[in-house]
């Protein structure tokens, strides 16, 4: 494994770990099961929900069918509200534990949500910045004549300064072979802070206590990368399977999120008409799988 890689996956994991720690801190300060009785759902104010979960949990020990439902007979299509309110496939694990037992699962995958909130963030700046190097080497290529003239032009002035003065340093000549010191010196901070911005935003502590929305949110760095992968690789997997987990997540959040990434789509730069094109092909279709794949 090479240094630059080993890297990669310290800052992926670092801004998986840091951002759950600081919500696990947060709910046991709050008193949130199972450290109080509080779980995350009511606390965001959607114990509607809540009692939906409770509701389908009770169906599902019960044997009783899903199609109808008796809350408060506002809801009878319970199959409608499952869609709408639970469809979540993460959070409907919850429904497979003892009632008394949902809130603590319900708070640990809100959690996990958050720490992989601030991971998919940290991959697509990762990702970002790959391509932005990518592009840098390309157009330096193109350019290649004019850049090493001019550097031959930097380094002749350099010599001549050199004959002229003699260079002053402060400190010794030796690099430092601290550990520690190496990696601070190299590690990629800014990402890791912008990624526990993102996690850790007013949005995700919440509006994303209803974690489906938070399914959406956490989801939406990896929608846009995989906008990224079409437009620049032809590939559509991650953009779809994305898109496809948004919709199951919250398909009204998922609309959000998919006007946002249409606007992000048409404001790319494209090498000629034809690429633009291509890539919108794919996004359509990409699109259509999504929603065919989440009405199942």
């Amino acid at each position: 494994m090479n240094t630059t890689t080993k890297k990669q996956k310290t800052l992926l994991a670092i801004s998986f770990i840091l951002p759950v720690i600081i919500a696990l801190i947060g709910l046991i300060l709050g008193r949130f099961a199972p450290f109080g009785g509080k779980d995350v759902y009511t606390a965001g104010g959607y114990s509607h929900i809540m009692a939906f979960y409770y509701e389908l949990n009770d169906k599902l020990y019960t044997g009783s069918s899903i199609l109808s439902g008796s809350l408060g007979n506002a809801y009878n299509d319970f199959a409608t509200t499952i869609a709408y309110y639970i469809s979540d496939p993460l959070n409907l694990i919850a429904v497979l534990f003892p009632k008394r037992a949902m809130p603590i699962v319900l708070n640990i995958i809100y959690i996990l949500k958050i720490g992989a909130a601030s991971l998919f963030f940290c991959m697509l700046l990762s990702y970002k910045k790959t391509s932005l190097l990518a592009q840098k080497d390309y157009m330096e290529e193109i350019r290649k004549d004019k850049i090493d003239a001019y550097k031959a032009k930097l380094e002749a002035k350099k010599l001549k300064k050199k004959t002229e003065k003699k260079d002053f340093k402060i400190g010794s000549d030796k690099e430092t072979s601290n550990p520690i010191l190496l990696f601070l010196r190299s590690f990629d901070f800014p990402t890791l802070s912008f990624s526990l911005a993102y996690a850790l935003s007013s949005f995700m502590l919440s509006k994303g206590m209803n974690t489906g929305y938070l399914t959406v949110a956490a989801l939406f760095p990896l929608l846009i990368m995989g906008l990224d992968k079409i437009i620049r690789e032809n590939k559509w997997l991650l953009y779809t399977v994305a898109f496809t987990l948004s919709i199951f997540g919250s398909f009204h959040l998922a609309l959000v999120a998919f006007i946002i990434s249409l606007i992000y789509f048409l404001i790319q730069d494209y090498k000629e008409p034809q690429h633009f094109m291509k890539s919108l092909l794919y996004k359509i279709l990409s699109d259509a799988l999504s929603i065919a794949m989440a009405a199942i």
